[in-house]
């Protein structure tokens, strides 16, 4: 079940990536030189979206890794997965959120594809797989159980 759970991830990601270099190939198509404003925000969003690839890598490692040890995941390392799957597309909205919001609204047509991309991220984001409240509060709730279960 984990490995179909995360299979949402890719997408999510994909889909970030793809709204920023939209972004960065309509900064390059304009006819000034973009503000410092502008490059502050997209450099902002490749940081974003470069940890949550490096999330993503560790989130099929763990998988990998317990598939080819043909061993279960632990309660407490599902949660994890969860957690981090939850919080890896938060950063993907967030990184295009900046995006979107540095464009024009004259821009914000059903034909311009960073909206395209940002309008299909809302929809994956809102996916049960990668909800935020839930992940959060299962993993801290574990956390401070497993806590609580070491001191005793």
């Amino acid at each position: 079940m984990p490995f179909i759970t995360t299979s949402i991830i890719g997408p999510i990601l994909g889909c970030a990536e793809g709204a920023y270099e939209l972004h960065l190939q309509a900064l390059a198509r304009g006819t000034t030189v973009p503000c410092a404003i502008a490059l502050e925000r997209a450099a902002h969003s490749r940081a974003q979206l470069t940890a949550a690839g490096a999330l993503f890598d560790s989130l099929v490692d763990r998988l990998h890794a317990s598939g080819q040890a043909k061993r279960a995941l632990t309660e407490r390392q599902l949660l994890a997965l969860k957690r981090d799957r939850s919080y890896l597309t938060h950063q993907c909205v967030e990184a295009v959120r900046r995006l979107v919001e540095h464009s024009s609204a004259s821009l914000m047509t059903t034909e311009n594809p960073l909206h395209r991309h940002w309008r299909d991220l809302q929809t994956m984001a809102a996916h049960r797989d990668v909800h935020w409240d839930s992940a959060m509060l299962a993993s801290a709730t574990s956390e401070l159980n497993h806590c609580l279960n070491a001191r005793h």
